[in-house]
């Protein structure tokens, strides 16, 4: 899993209050600790390791106290540098050069260029000559997953013998063993890389990044005017704004007291309904239902007493 913005990464996670994945990984928690750490360098460790519990209890809830707070001091310690200051991946713009581009058309397969191009700025994006991704992660982000991973793998070895990449194996130290779980680990490099020239386009918002390299060569896709993700254009072409983007969003707030319980309540300013605050909402709520369910029982019996007379 690759996330590119660990600080819009941790906040999502931080909002929600879970993770993303079914089984929690460390790199998610990271993002997370990061976030708090970043926001408030002077919040109290027991805070951290509170919100880390709550957003992963499913994985942990049968470790005692103790090892819960090993694993998350250690998660923390491993947030900050030898400073102790917190480096935190945010808003990370890359280059996409225009030569880079015209190569990579070349190869005149929608599956391959999709696949090259991610590549590509995963490599920027790193700031590496040789990396290393997972298959599932190459498939996910270069928007392949509809092909199997027989045909995928020849598109990657179609892409070497085109001398668009270069493979190698590595063996990996004693640490990197340890921490991957694995002893040998395979290695690309894209060939098609520059670090100057005419300039196609630059970005740092990585969701859907794909369809930028699409759009740029063949159209079709239109770019949200609020946040900025790219998506696929209607055949109108008259989309401006994402589904997420068009929904009502609070623009102001007014505050009410609870009829019940007198407690001040921020709601927004055209919501004319609420009258409760969110704990006796539910409660009301569940007595309504009850009451609806008991006249139906009464009703319910009230024929059967009319059929049998």
């Amino acid at each position: 899993m690759i996330i590119w913005d660990e600080y819009q990464y941790g906040k999502s996670i931080y909002d929600t209050g879970s993770v993303k994945t079914k089984k929690w990984q460390t790199n998610e928690l990271r993002s997370l600790i990061k976030f708090m750490l970043s926001e408030n360098s002077k919040i109290e460790l027991y805070k951290v390791r509170k919100k880390i519990e709550e957003c992963c209890t499913d994985e942990i809830k049968y470790l005692t106290s103790k090892q819960k707070n090993n694993i998350f001091n250690k998660l923390i310690s491993q947030c900050k540098d030898a400073e102790k200051n917190v480096k935190i991946i945010k808003d990370k713009e890359i280059v996409i050069y225009t030569e880079e581009i015209e190569k990579i058309k070349l190869l005149n397969d929608n599956n391959k260029e999709k696949i090259v191009f991610t590549l590509l700025v995963y490599c920027k994006w790193l700031g590496l000559e040789w990396l290393s991704i997972s298959k599932s992660d190459l498939q996910k982000e270069s928007k392949t997953t509809n092909i199997n991973s027989k045909i995928f793998q020849e598109l990657l070895t179609s892409l070497f013998k085109d001398k668009y990449l270069e493979s190698d194996v590595i063996k990996l130290d004693k640490l990197e063993r340890r921490k991957e779980k694995i002893m040998k680990k395979q290695m690309w490099k894209i060939c098609c890389l520059q670090n100057e020239g005419e300039i196609a386009f630059k970005f740092n918002n990585y969701i859907n990044f794909v369809f930028r390299y699409l759009n740029y060569v063949y159209g079709g896709y239109y770019e949200c005017e609020i946040c900025g993700v790219i998506y696929l254009q209607n055949k109108q072409n008259n989309i401006a704004k994402c589904n997420q983007c068009k929904q009502y969003k609070t623009i102001d707030t007014k505050e009410i007291k609870c009829i019940d319980c007198g407690e001040n309540v921020n709601i927004d300013a055209k919501d004319n309904e609420t009258c409760r605050c969110e704990k006796h909402r539910e409660e009301h709520i569940r007595e309504v239902n009850r009451l609806r369910k008991q006249k139906q029982r009464e009703k319910q019996k009230l024929s059967r007493s009319q059929l049998e007379s």
